[in-house]
């Protein structure tokens, strides 16, 4: 897959029958790009990031509806390499989000959660919750575990070497 970064934003040309008609298309709509190829595995990477750019931000605004892009990104700690915040970013997840209908602009500024965005918050504030717990669990056992190689008799009664 080739990523397209042009004047008017970032699109994706799949590698098909089509992929010089569609490139050709783009780069006439964007007036000019430059592409690179990534692996699935970089693309899967970079689903996953953007998904969870989306869930961050939709937790956010449960709490926060009026942020203002410039908000969101100085709020969730995306920060370019100058220390300004990424408002790019916190605009995509916007846009992706009112996309999939979570949430809906107000005329006001600030967003509204559906319906629909108020079940997937409460569904990710629990996955959250079952990570949380996950990797305190996770960390208890491997603390545990060192505590063994500090004890002398580690083996159960008559399994030990006489």
């Amino acid at each position: 897959m080739a990523v397209l970064n042009g004047n008017n934003g970032v699109g994706t040309c799949r590698s098909n029958a089509n992929t010089r008609a569609s490139l050709r298309v783009w780069l006439e709509r964007c007036g000019g790009a430059m592409a690179s190829v990534i692996s699935e595995g970089e693309e899967i990477r970079r689903k996953v990031e953007a998904r969870r750019d989306e869930d961050n931000v939709l937790l956010l605004l449960e709490q926060s509806p009026t942020l203002s892009q410039s908000e969101i990104a100085e709020r969730l700690g995306w920060h370019d390499d100058a220390g300004k915040p990424m408002k790019r970013r916190a605009q995509t997840a916007l846009a992706k989000l009112v996309g999939q209908q979570l949430i809906e602009p107000l005329r006001a500024g600030g967003y509204k959660l559906t319906k629909q965005g108020e079940s997937e918050t409460s569904d990710l504030r629990g996955e959250r919750w079952r990570e949380e717990i996950g990797s305190a669990s996770a960390a208890a056992f491997v603390g545990s575990a060192h505590g063994l190689n500090d004890r002398t008799d580690t083996a159960p009664h008559g399994f030990a070497d006489d």
